[in-house]
């Protein structure tokens, strides 16, 4: 039985690092187990299915980070990226990546608060952006996002997670993007603030949601009077 297996696991080998047909390596790569296949499949296979299905077996961390680092298919960089945890590596693939989608990936494994700040900020895409977002406890960075991001779902993405008082006046006072403005009043208290935005905001819808948050008589009429102008 012990030289039956043997002899099966070596054809199984010849064929998944050997075989003409992509699809019949895919098909024995399926099967394997052996790490030293694995790896050679997953750094020279020619065949993107046959390294993805290499990948997403291997437990080698030192052949996930090369894979991560080099293939040359975003789908399989990506594979490799969901299965690593070195910061090192993932700052890269965070940072550098060409694809959006591996820097996604690598943004969800990121604790380092640089990394997320420079992606918050300077990733050119804006799924990147709010992934980054979505792990960003600083103040100071989010208000610079829900002040300045060119994305909607990423300045609001910003506003959720602000808790600051202080910061949340500023963006809901100073904030170019109406609809910012208007998480901000959406999510705030501050009787002075509601006040100062129902009475002085450009835009109705924030003037709105203002005013429905204000129980201050004089100041609803004041709003009234305003706007009937």
């Amino acid at each position: 039985m012990k030289l039956f297996d043997y002899l099966r696991n070596k054809r199984l080998a010849r064929i998944a690092l050997k075989g003409k047909n992509s699809d019949a390596r895919l098909k024995a790569m399926k099967k394997i187990t052996d790490a030293a296949v694995l790896k050679e499949a997953a750094l020279k296979d020619s065949a993107f299915s046959v390294r993805l299905a290499a990948v997403e077996k291997i437990t080698d961390a030192a052949v996930l980070q090369e894979v991560a680092l080099k293939d040359s298919e975003r789908w399989v960089r990506q594979a490799a990226v969901a299965k690593i945890t070195d910061a090192a590596v993932l700052k890269e693939a965070a940072l550098k990546d060409s694809d959006k989608g591996v820097r996604k990936a690598a943004m969800q494994k990121i604790t380092d608060a640089a990394v997320l700040k420079e992606a918050a900020l300077k990733d050119s895409n804006e799924h990147v952006r709010q992934a980054a977002v979505k792990k960003i406890t600083d103040a100071a960075v989010l208000k610079e996002v829900a002040l300045k991001d060119s994305d909607y779902d990423v300045r609001t993405a910003a506003v959720k997670k602000i808790t600051d008082t202080a910061v949340l006046k500023e963006v809901a006072l100073k904030g170019s993007y109406s609809d910012v403005r208007y998480a901000v009043v959406e999510k705030i208290t501050d009787a002075a603030v509601l006040k100062e935005a129902a009475l002085k905001d450009s835009a109705f819808s924030v003037r709105w949601a203002a005013v429905e948050k204000i129980t201050d008589a004089a100041v609803l009429k004041e709003e009234a009077l305003k706007d009937s102008e």
